[in-house]
């Protein structure tokens, strides 16, 4: 794909986009070509997903065969079901961040963990 596509996008970072509207580890915005939904973007009905913190169909997400070759944990040999990255800091602990876990639920992980995927997300000019 022609890299001119890619449009920079201006990335609500604030507390706002996480589960705690004070939450004291959001930072400033970014711009940014490539990003991470936020926990508020994964409770957001209007993008299909359910509108609440619990297990959900439509925030499962299937380990790819290279994440996998390259350390991606999943849920069992069967399913390949796995936890990903949000972009949303823990309100609780600066070294933690929202993950969404291999059935749909959230859940909150030390940045530290090599084993999470990450579901990037850009907006695309199309002309």
């Amino acid at each position: 794909m022609n890299k001119s596509y890619i449009q920079e996008t201006t990335v609500d970072n604030s507390a706002a986009t996480t589960n705690n509207a004070t939450n004291q580890y959001a930072c400033r915005d970014t711009v940014d070509k490539v990003f991470l939904p936020s926990y508020q973007d994964y409770i957001n009905a209007d993008y299909g997903f359910l509108a609440k913190n619990d297990l959900s169909d439509t925030r499962v997400a299937l380990v790819s065969d290279y994440a996998r070759a390259n350390g991606a944990a999943c849920r069992n040999a069967t399913t390949y079901y796995g936890s990903y990255w949000t972009r949303s800091a823990d309100s609780s602990y600066n070294e933690y961040a929202t993950a969404v876990g291999d059935w749909g639920q959230f859940m909150f992980t030390s940045v530290a963990l090599e084993a999470d995927c990450v579901r990037p997300c850009m907006n695309i000019k199309i002309s």
